[in-house]
Protein backbone atom coordinates (compact mmCIF):
# COMPACT_ATOMS: atom_id res chain seq x y z
CA UNK A 1 0.00 0.00 0.00
CA UNK A 2 1.11 3.69 -0.45
CA UNK A 3 0.89 5.91 1.91
CA UNK A 4 -0.83 9.33 0.75
CA UNK A 5 2.22 12.04 1.54
CA UNK A 6 0.74 15.40 2.51
CA UNK A 7 -3.01 16.35 1.00
CA UNK A 8 -4.78 15.15 -2.04
CA UNK A 9 -7.09 17.35 -4.31
CA UNK A 10 -10.08 15.59 -6.55
CA UNK A 11 -10.87 17.77 -9.32
CA UNK A 12 -13.89 17.02 -11.16
CA UNK A 13 -16.23 18.31 -14.15
CA UNK A 14 -19.92 17.47 -14.78
CA UNK A 15 -21.69 17.27 -18.14
CA UNK A 16 -25.63 16.69 -18.30
CA UNK A 17 -26.73 14.97 -22.05
CA UNK A 18 -30.12 17.19 -22.52
CA UNK A 19 -30.97 14.52 -25.19
CA UNK A 20 -31.00 11.52 -22.94
CA UNK A 21 -31.17 13.06 -19.43
CA UNK A 22 -27.68 11.61 -18.25
CA UNK A 23 -24.67 12.87 -16.16
CA UNK A 24 -21.35 12.49 -16.84
CA UNK A 25 -18.43 13.04 -15.60
CA UNK A 26 -14.23 13.11 -15.47
CA UNK A 27 -11.94 13.63 -12.18
CA UNK A 28 -8.35 14.07 -11.93
CA UNK A 29 -7.02 13.23 -8.46
CA UNK A 30 -3.75 15.11 -7.49
CA UNK A 31 -1.93 13.13 -4.65
CA UNK A 32 2.34 12.33 -4.31
CA UNK A 33 2.91 14.54 -6.94
CA UNK A 34 1.23 12.00 -9.41
CA UNK A 35 -2.07 12.20 -11.41
CA UNK A 36 -4.44 9.75 -11.13
CA UNK A 37 -7.34 10.43 -14.34
CA UNK A 38 -10.76 8.99 -14.82
CA UNK A 39 -11.75 10.71 -18.20
CA UNK A 40 -15.73 9.87 -19.06
CA UNK A 41 -17.82 7.78 -17.02
CA UNK A 42 -21.69 7.93 -15.70
CA UNK A 43 -22.54 9.87 -12.75
CA UNK A 44 -24.46 12.40 -11.26
CA UNK A 45 -24.32 14.90 -8.46
CA UNK A 46 -20.82 13.49 -6.11
CA UNK A 47 -20.51 10.61 -8.51
CA UNK A 48 -16.73 12.12 -9.02
CA UNK A 49 -15.83 11.54 -5.27
CA UNK A 50 -16.99 7.85 -5.62
CA UNK A 51 -14.70 7.74 -8.81
CA UNK A 52 -11.81 9.49 -7.60
CA UNK A 53 -11.95 6.51 -3.98
CA UNK A 54 -12.39 4.07 -6.55
CA UNK A 55 -8.88 5.50 -8.56
CA UNK A 56 -6.49 5.49 -4.98
CA UNK A 57 -7.72 2.37 -4.26
CA UNK A 58 -7.23 0.84 -7.65
CA UNK A 59 -3.39 2.80 -7.47
CA UNK A 60 -2.37 1.27 -4.65
CA UNK A 61 -3.12 3.92 -2.10
CA UNK A 62 -4.21 3.66 1.59
CA UNK A 63 -7.54 5.00 1.85
CA UNK A 64 -10.57 4.07 4.14
CA UNK A 65 -12.28 1.10 3.82
CA UNK A 66 -15.08 2.97 4.04
CA UNK A 67 -16.30 5.49 1.24
CA UNK A 68 -18.14 7.40 4.03
CA UNK A 69 -14.77 8.06 6.04
CA UNK A 70 -12.94 8.83 2.65
CA UNK A 71 -14.64 12.05 2.68
CA UNK A 72 -14.40 13.04 5.99
CA UNK A 73 -10.73 12.86 5.75
CA UNK A 74 -8.76 16.15 6.78
CA UNK A 75 -6.50 16.15 3.71
CA UNK A 76 -8.85 15.91 0.96
CA UNK A 77 -10.42 18.80 -0.67
CA UNK A 78 -12.93 18.49 -4.11
CA UNK A 79 -13.97 20.45 -5.90
CA UNK A 80 -16.33 20.40 -9.32
CA UNK A 81 -17.62 22.49 -12.12
CA UNK A 82 -20.50 22.07 -14.62
CA UNK A 83 -19.86 22.27 -17.95
CA UNK A 84 -21.38 22.83 -21.36
CA UNK A 85 -19.94 20.31 -23.77
CA UNK A 86 -18.88 16.70 -23.93
CA UNK A 87 -15.59 17.56 -25.37
CA UNK A 88 -14.98 20.04 -22.47
CA UNK A 89 -14.59 17.09 -19.82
Amino acid sequence: MKKINGSIEVVGKRWFQKSYGNTYHSVKVYVNDEVLTEAFTYGYEDAYRQTAYELLKQNGYEVPDNYSDFIRMKNISFRVTDVDRKKDL
